[in-house]
């Protein structure tokens, strides 16, 4: 599984430069956690919520 802080992986560093309001980014895939994003390291604290989830619908050939 990937870091749990900015800069970990290389996808950190894009969501840390890229996207200033993304404070939290959980990947699942097949029902399993597969990336954690939390910009301040912090996975339990508390934050408002404006936006619960995005799914992206996929197929496999």
């Amino acid at each position: 599984m990937a870091c749990l802080v900015a800069g970990g992986t290389g996808a950190d560093q894009v969501i840390t430069e890229r996207f200033l309001a993304v404070q939290r980014v959980v990947v699942a895939l097949k029902g399993r956690v597969v990336y954690r994003y939390y910009r301040d390291g912090a996975p339990d604290a508390l934050r408002d919520v404006h936006s619960v989830s995005k799914t992206l619908p996929m197929t496999t050939p």
